[in-house]
C-alpha cells in the first residue's frame, strides 16, 4: 500500500496524456494515495485536467537550460533552483515513485529523494542509469530501431505494467473544464451560421516535416468532405502551425472550414474536440488529447510514426500505416523522399471518416475496407480494440499481404506473439497455449538452438566462477579465464541477435539486464547471472511454443474463411 506517491514525467503534451491510465489507475489501486507529478512547465497546463493528480509541482527546464547556456551566475542560479526542489520532494517523504522519463537527469533526481520503491528509469551511485524494471527494458528494446517491426505492444501498456498498474480505464483520461465547454460552444455557434452536418476536427500540423501531409492533400479532403458530408470543419493547431493551416485554405477557401490554430488553450482544446465528431490527425498531441474526451480519430502514421507503439488509446480508432519498407523510419533523421505519403490519398481518408462516422461503435467488428478503396500492398488500414486482459491492439480490417519482404501474415503473427510471451513473463497473465511446454523452437526458428547452447555453455562456466571463487587455492588466471569465455558467450548471443532481429528483442532484455548487475560478490553475481541465462532460454523455447500456436491458429483461421467463402 502507497500513501504518498512521486511520478516524474518531463514530457510532452501527448507522453503525458499517454500517462494517464497510468496515473489513473495508480489512483484506483491505491484510493487513499497522493499523487504528485513534476513536470515541465510548458506542459503542466495538461495536467489539470487529467484525473488522478493530487499535486502538480512544475519545472521551468527552459530557466534551467538558459541557466546552463549562460554558465556562472546562471549555473550558480540553476543549482539554487533545483536544490530547492530536492528539498521539497524530500521533505514529502514519498513510499513510491515512478519515473515516466527515460532521461539521465530525471535518473539522477529520483537518486537524490532517496525513495525505497521506485520503478522506471533510476540512477545508480555512480550515475550510470538503471532500469528499474523489465518493462523499461521492453521499452528499451522495441525503441531500438531495429526492433520496432515486431512489437504489438502498445507504449501507453508498456509504461502502465512497469509502474504494477492492473485496474486501468481502457482509454486515455481528460477531463475539460465547465468553462471552457460554455466557451467552445459559443464560440462554434458564431463560427457557423447552422449545425447540419458533422463537425470534423482537422489537425494540420505535426511534431516533424516529415510526418506532415501535404496542404494540397488537406485542401481535397476538406473539399470532399463538405461535399458529400455538408460537414464543418475546424482547422486546429498551436500557433506555429497555423501557417500550415493557411496553405491548406490558399488550396481551397470555403465558409464550412475556420481556422482556430493556435486560438485555444489546451483545455478549450480538450473542449473542442469533446465537441466534434471526429479529428482527422496524424501522431500528434491533438490525437491523443481526442481520444482522452471521447471522440474517435482517422489517424495517418507517416514517416517514423508506427501504430503499434503510439496508436490512438482508445477503441473504435481508424488508423493508416502505408505499406512501405522504409516506414517506419528512424525518427531522429530526416527525410527528402517521404514517398509514404502518397500511398494515402485524399479519397482513402475521406471513405474512413464517413465510414467511422457512419457505423456505431457496437458494429465495429463488422468494418472491413475492400481491396479496391485500400490496396492491402500500400496501406494496412487498423482499427483500434482492447483485448480481453485489458491491452490495446489493432485489427486489420482491409486485409493482408506480405509485408516487408516476409510471407503474408508473418510479421503480425510475431508481433502476436510477443503480445503472449511478454504478458506471461512479464504481467504473469497466464496464456492459454495447446502446446506442450517442452516443445523446442529450434525446431521452428533458426539459430534459436544456438542461443539454447550457450546458455547451457553459461551454466557450466557459472558454476566453474563459483567453485574457484569459494576455493581457498583458487587461479586467478582461471577466473581471468573463465571470465573471457562468458564474454565470448554473450557476443556470440548478440551477434544472433543482429543477424536474426526476429528474436533481438528477447536478447536485448538480457543484456540490459545483465548490465543492471552490480555487487562485487563472486558467488552472487554467479548466481544472478544464471538466473538471467536461465530466463533467455525460457523466453527463447516461451517464444517458439506461442509463435507455433499463434501461426496453427491463423492457419485455422484462414481455411475457415476459404471455406465458408467457398459454401457461398
Amino acid at each position: 500500500m502507497y500513501n504518498k506517491i512521486l511520478i516524474i514525467a518531463i514530457t510532452r503534451m501527448g507522453d503525458l496524456l499517454q500517462a494517464s491510465p497510468t496515473i489513473q489507475g495508480l489512483k484506483n489501486q491505491y484510493p487513499d494515495s497522493r499523487i504528485t507529478i513534476v513536470v515541465d512547465t510548458n506542459f503542466a497546463s495538461i495536467c489539470k485536467g487529467i484525473p488522478g493528480i493530487d499535486e502538480i509541482k512544475e519545472l521551468d527546464m527552459n530557466y534551467i537550460a538558459r541557466g546552463v547556456s549562460q554558465g556562472g551566475e546562471g549555473l550558480v542560479g540553476c543549482y539554487d533552483y533545483i536544490s530547492k526542489l530536492v528539498s521539497e520532494l524530500r521533505n514529502e517523504n514519498f513510499d513510491y515513485c515512478l519515473n515516466m522519463s527515460n532521461s539521465a537527469y530525471t535518473a539522477i533526481l529520483i537518486k537524490l529523494l532517496d525513495i525505497k520503491a521506485c520503478r522506471g528509469w533510476l540512477s545508480d551511485d555512480e550515475g550510470f542509469r538503471l532500469m528499474a524494471d523489465s518493462w523499461s527494458m521492453l521499452f528499451s528494446a522495441f525503441v531500438y530501431h531495429s526492433n520496432r517491426d515486431y512489437n504489438g505492444m502498445n507504449l501507453v501498456d508498456i509504461f502502465r505494467c512497469g509502474a504494477e498498474v492492473n485496474k486501468h480505464p481502457l482509454g486515455l483520461q481528460f477531463n475539460p473544464s465547465q468553462e471552457g465547454e460554455i466557451k467552445m460552444r459559443s464560440l462554434l455557434s458564431t463560427l457557423f451560421k447552422d449545425s447540419d452536418g458533422p463537425l470534423i476536427g482537422i489537425q494540420v500540423g505535426a511534431s516533424q516535416e516529415k510526418r506532415q501531409w501535404s496542404a494540397k492533400n488537406f485542401a481535397l479532403l476538406t473539399k470532399y468532405l463538405v461535399q458529400d458530408l455538408n460537414a464543418r470543419i475546424i482547422y486546429t493547431g498551436s500557433r506555429d502551425e497555423s501557417e500550415l493551416v493557411l496553405a491548406v485554405q490558399n488550396e481551397y477557401s470555403t465558409d464550412r472550414a475556420v481556422n482556430l490554430a493556435g486560438k485555444t488553450n489546451i483545455d478549450e482544446l480538450g473542449s473542442l474536440l469533446s465537441l466534434t465528431d471526429l479529428l482527422i490527425t496524424g501522431d500528434t498531441g491533438p490525437m491523443h488529447l481526442s481520444v482522452a474526451v471521447g471522440t474517435p480519430v482517422v489517424a495517418l502514421f507517416l514517416a517514423s510514426a508506427l501504430c503499434y507503439e503510439t496508436g490512438p488509446y482508445s477503441s473504435g480508432n481508424l488508423i493508416i500505416q502505408p505499406q512501405i519498407s522504409c516506414n517506419p523510419c528512424n525518427p531522429n533523421y530526416p527525410c527528402i523522399r517521404p514517398d509514404c505519403h502518397d500511398l494515402i490519398s485524399p479519397e482513402l481518408v475521406n471513405y474512413l471518416a464517413k465510414l467511422r462516422l457512419r457505423t456505431s461503435l457496437e458494429h465495429d467488428g463488422f468494418i472491413q475496407v475492400a481491396e479496391d478503396i485500400a490496396p492491402s500492398s500500400q496501406v494496412r488500414i487498423f482499427r483500434s480494440a482492447f483485448d480481453t486482459d485489458g491491452f490495446l491492439e489493432f485489427i486489420q480490417i482491409n486485409g493482408k499481404t506480405a509485408e516487408k519482404g516476409y510471407p503474408e501474415g508473418y510479421l503480425d503473427s510475431i508481433r502476436q506473439t510477443y503480445r503472449k510471451l511478454w504478458k506471461e513473463e512479464l504481467a504473469n497473465i497466464k496464456q492459454q497455449s495447446f502446446v506442450p511446454n517442452e516443445t523446442k523452437s529450434q525446431n521452428l526458428f533458426p539459430n534459436s538452438e544456438n542461443i539454447i547452447e550457450l546458455c547451457k555453455r553459461a551454466y557450466k562456466y557459472l558454476d566453474l566462477l563459483k567453485d574457484n571463487a569459494t576455493n581457498p587455492i583458487g587461479s586467478l588466471n582461471e577466473l581471468q579465464e573463465i571470465s573471457k569465455n562468458l564474454n565470448d558467450i554473450e557476443l556470440e548471443i548478440e551477434e544472433i541477435s543482429l543477424t536474426f532481429p526476429i528474436l533481438g528483442a528477447v536478447v536485448r532484455i538480457f543484456i540490459m539486464s545483465k548490465e543492471n548487475i552490480r555487487g562485487d560478490n563472486l558467488v552472487k553475481l554467479a548466481d544472478d547471472t544464471k538466473k538471467l541465462y536461465e530466463d533467455l532460454e525460457r523466453r527463447i523455447i516461451n517464444f517458439g511454443r506461442f509463435y507455433f500456436e499463434v501461426a496453427t491458429s491463423e492457419t485455422l483461421s484462414r481455411r475457415e474463411e476459404n471455406d465458408t467463402s467457398n459454401s457461398r
